[in-house]
């Protein structure tokens, strides 16, 4: 999961309206940036906290994501 800066409403004064924060998956934020020039991502940072969050995009959750990239175990 990724804390991103995403495009917003560019007529606004107000800088959190312009570039507003949205937490998007691994995902979500690997399909945005493969958009090229119609990218929505500004900037981001991994989210590091234990909180369990979605994807605002895909509402995929945090443990959903955390199950998809960790290791496989055979019993």
């Amino acid at each position: 999961m990724k804390i991103c800066k995403i495009i917003g409403d560019m007529t606004s004064e107000n800088a959190a309206e312009r570039y507003p924060v949205a937490i998007l998956c691994d995902y979500c934020y690997q399909a945005d940036a493969k958009r090229g020039d119609d990218a929505q991502v500004v900037s981001s940072e991994e989210y590091k906290s234990e909180f369990d969050v979605s994807c605002e995009a895909c509402y995929k959750s945090l443990k959903e994501e955390m199950d998809e990239t960790s290791p496989m175990t055979s019993d």
